[in-house]
């Protein structure tokens, strides 16, 4: 679901208004099957940045980002107004916000810790099974997305799935690896998976699972494994310094650092420009230390 600027008919904006729509329609209910054509047809075709729209752009310098030497962009939305009567027109701020790319890496970064994100990042080179659970479509398949992401510059050339069903849960006894994402129905769901037999099975042959109900991390129990994925100490120190920063940013908004927004208000609004910045410091810093492993 990250925007390609550079497409002006990208279908990545023509989903993410699609959920816009689908929340609002999921409040009023008021809307007919027939209508609902008409108006994701009308996304489907006006969906579409313009070329002033294309050059709003994050700015370039991390100072720019804090003293809003660029507020002007950053205060530009894109607007589109649906054949709904009385109905206020769907709004994305621009640039248009990275889902997987800074809500769901800050949801990663703030839940799990700078230690336990690259353990996983790293269990992934080494071709080992993510299976992510959790209660909200959102939160996992965003969680998982952004694994993905992180791995840069190398790529998962395995089996993804940000949403399995979880009649399929069988999926985990694959031989080949995988990242996959299960959405539970409570707790008590969460708690039934992980204490299933299959997936005590699959730990002990390499699998991590990953719930970010508790933010809790279950790793296979090898001391060979251990020493390859541990975090060097300038590294956490680093991450753990820009964690906190995000902590803080969040803190002072009145977010918790498990709750930093509703997903509906971070497509409303996307965050602010401090948590901007220090977002992509963290993912700089991630992507050079990958780049020299």
């Amino acid at each position: 679901l990250c925007i390609n600027s550079n497409n002006l008919s990208s279908n990545d904006i023509n989903d993410k208004l699609f959920i816009k729509f689908l929340d609002s329609e999921c409040e009023s209910n008021q809307i007919d099957s027939n209508k609902r054509h008409i108006i994701l047809k009308v996304i489907q075709t006006k969906a579409r940045l313009s070329a002033k729209q294309k050059k709003v752009k994050y700015p370039h310098y991390e100072l720019s980002h804090v003293i809003g030497k660029n507020q002007a962009h950053q205060q530009q939305q894109f607007e589109l107004s649906l054949p709904i009567k009385n109905s206020s027109p769907l709004v994305l701020p621009l640039p248009i916000p990275q889902i997987s790319g800074e809500w769901g890496f800050t949801k990663l970064m703030l839940g799990l810790g700078a230690e336990k994100l690259v353990m996983i990042l790293k269990l992934m080179l080494l071709e080992r099974s993510v299976l992510v659970l959790g209660q909200s479509c959102e939160e996992v398949t965003s969680c998982t997305r952004a694994l993905i992401e992180l791995l840069r510059p190398y790529e998962w050339p395995f089996s993804f799935l940000p949403l399995l069903p979880r009649d399929m849960i069988d999926f985990i006894n694959s031989p080949v690896p995988f990242v996959v994402g299960i959405v539970c129905d409570g707790i008590a769901e969460i708690n039934k998976i992980n204490s299933d037999q299959r997936v005590n099975e699959a730990i002990k042959k390499g699998l991590t699972v990953l719930n970010t109900s508790a933010w809790s991390l279950r790793i296979p129990n090898d001391d060979g494994i251990m020493s390859l994925i541990s975090t060097p100490p300038h590294l956490r120190s680093i991450l753990e310094s820009l964690r906190q920063r995000l902590d803080y940013l969040f803190c002072r908004e009145g977010l918790s650092s498990h709750n930093i927004c509703s997903f509906k208000r971070f497509m409303k609004y996307g965050f602010g420009r401090r948590e901007k910045m220090t977002i992509s410091s963290a993912r700089k810093v991630i992507f050079s230390y990958m780049m020299n492993l």
